[in-house]
């Protein structure tokens, strides 16, 4: 076997090993709107995807898992910011959770990957629009 043909075979076993979400979504959705669903996990930047890619499953997919995570979050910070001195205390620690969460979202988005955020899974599947 010569070192194009390895190299050429190489790169078809890479291709193939790239996770595709267990085929939930075609690869050509998940190719073509993973730069814009990674949007879906910086804040209020889910509604890019949620408003502007309607057709797609894949972005649209991410842009729930995007907003239960800032929904989340969002009520995170409010309780936390109430309860003095403990919630105080906890709100960085909580802070710091939510960005390395949306840190894997976006990691695991440009991956082509779907994964469903723990607990934040449960409010995007009551979210059917």
């Amino acid at each position: 076997m010569s070192d194009q043909e390895t190299a050429e075979q190489s790169h078809s076993e890479t291709r193939s090993a790239a996770p595709v979400s267990a085929g939930k979504f075609d690869a050509q959705d998940i190719e073509k709107h993973k730069g814009i669903a990674c949007l879906s996990y910086i804040f209020l930047l889910f509604l890019v995807p949620l408003l502007t890619e309607k057709e797609s499953k894949f972005a649209q997919f991410h842009a729930k898992q995007g907003m239960a995570l800032f929904i989340v979050w969002v009520v995170a910070d409010l309780v936390l910011g109430v309860i003095p001195i403990l919630g105080w205390m906890l709100l960085p620690v909580a802070n710091l959770f939510f960005v390395i969460v949306s840190i894997i979202g976006i990691i695991k988005t440009l991956g082509g990957e779907a994964w469903e955020i723990p607990g934040a899974s449960l409010i995007t599947k009551k979210l059917n629009f």
